[in-house]
């Protein structure tokens, strides 16, 4: 039974000459991460890279390319999510469900509004018109 500092330790053997000599060279690693701190850490590289969630990037392409949610079904829906795919690297799947999603929504709930909010003000200084749709289609009642 091994304590819990010789589990933390990774040994490789190197083996000597042609006379079976063997060296043992300790290297000590870190611990591996917990699943918080993994989770955490995560979360942090999202918000230093600056990424957008799926659900902005679909508000953003669907208000850059004129495509309302509403109408996109079908093969729409995946030519959408195909060209989201394309740019940003995530899985159509992914981005297919999050257009279903929203396009089903009657009303759209906080987060929903907030990442309309964001993206609008993202895109407000490059053009104002495109800003507007994106508020007046997730933000007035």
């Amino acid at each position: 039974m091994t304590n819990e500092n010789e589990q933390k330790t990774q040994i490789l053997m190197n083996f000597g000459p042609v006379t079976g000599n063997v060296e043992r060279q300790e290297i000590h690693t870190e611990p591996p991460l917990r699943q918080e701190q993994q989770g955490a850490q995560q979360k942090e590289m999202t918000v230093k890279t600056g990424q957008l969630s799926i659900s902005q990037q679909v508000i953003l392409f669907a208000a850059l390319l004129n495509e309302p949610l509403e109408s996109a079904y079908g093969g729409t829906q995946s030519q959408l999510a195909d060209f989201i795919s394309q740019v940003s690297g995530l899985k159509p799947g992914s981005i297919r469900q999050k257009i279903m999603e929203i396009a089903q929504m009657d009303d759209y709930p906080v987060r929903i509004r907030q990442d309309a909010e964001k993206i609008a003000k993202l895109v407000e200084p490059y053009n104002s018109q495109v800003a507007n749709d994106i508020r007046e289609t997730y933000l007035e009642d």
